[in-house]
């Protein structure tokens, strides 16, 4: 990974730059000339927006916009197809829009997201742990959803149509308003890992998801007793 005066130099080898606690208010528009650019860190700053020239960089793989100051998804995101991980934890985030429809990874913890709308369909991987959804039914849409962070939000309940997420392996909801799961698991032949704790799931309940899908590590506050225990 470079630092911008150092790829500016060589533009035509520059694959990676870190400007990240550089205390920026916003992105230096000369790097829209690095035209091989695959990995770009802009995290911990002050940023708003990123410039209308940042949709030159078509070999942008990766984008890290961590811990800035963002409040809307900066409009230049959805003219920049070749991005596979795009990460916005920790901004002041309300609404979703304007993201690329190649993106793989989303990161989006850590932000003010009351409902969910127009997320990318090729989505394996999506954070979007301390949020305050309370509705998650756009989730169903995501048929290749490998990894799913929703813990630490409203959720009262899953979309049933997560039956329908047979590429499903983890499955992370903690510390939501959870009585039942939403769906039943046993489509989901994939799923290893769904990790519960913090919700007010009945007993019986959690006794009945682990006999659904008995492959998958199920982990609760509270375990139900083995069969036989009073």
């Amino acid at each position: 990974m470079h630092r911008l005066e150092e790829a500016l130099r060589e533009p035509s080898n520059a694959t990676g730059l870190v400007l990240s606690q550089s205390k920026l208010k916003e992105a230096p528009p000369e790097i829209a000339r690095l035209k091989a650019l695959k990995g770009l860190d802009l995290s911990e700053n002050e940023l708003t927006t990123l410039p209308e020239s940042f949709s030159e960089l078509s070999e942008l793989e990766l984008l890290d916009l961590r811990s800035n100051r963002l409040t809307n998804i900066p409009p230049v995101l959805a003219r920049m197809p070749g991005l596979r991980r795009l990460y916005l934890s920790d901004n002041q985030l309300s609404s979703i829009q304007h993201l690329p429809p190649g993106l793989e990874e989303l990161y989006l913890s850590q932000n003010e997201l009351k409902e969910l709308a127009a997320l990318p369909t090729n989505l394996r991987l999506l954070h979007l742990a301390d949020n305050k959804l309370e509705a998650s039914d756009e989730l169903a849409r995501l048929i290749r959803l490998e990894e799913l962070n929703v813990s630490n939000n409203r959720l009262q309940s899953l979309p049933a149509g997560f039956s329908r997420l047979d590429r499903l392996q983890t499955l992370i909801a903690k510390n939501n308003r959870l009585t039942e799961l939403g769906f039943e698991p046993t489509s989901n032949h994939r799923l290893f890992l769904v990790q519960l704790e913090g919700n007010p799931i009945p007993l019986p309940l959690q006794a009945r998801l682990k006999k659904q899908q008995p492959r998958a590590e199920w982990r609760f506050s509270s375990e139900p007793p083995e069969e036989g225990e009073p």
